[in-house]
């Protein structure tokens, strides 16, 4: 999933903006939770992710 892909799929899922979803990337992207590679494509830090319940 390429960076353009989540932002819809953000956009979609959470009724957000282009500008909010692709913040909330930022802030995973600062946090290493989630990264993309150099051909553009998603990837997680496995070792940072956390499910809450």
């Amino acid at each position: 999933m390429t960076r353009q892909e989540l932002i819809q799929e953000m956009m979609s899922v959470r009724q957000l903006t282009r500008y909010e979803a692709d913040a909330a990337i930022s802030l995973l992207e600062i946090q290493r939770i989630i990264t993309f590679t150099p051909e553009n494509q998603l990837a997680c830090n496995l070792n940072s992710f956390q499910m809450g319940y």
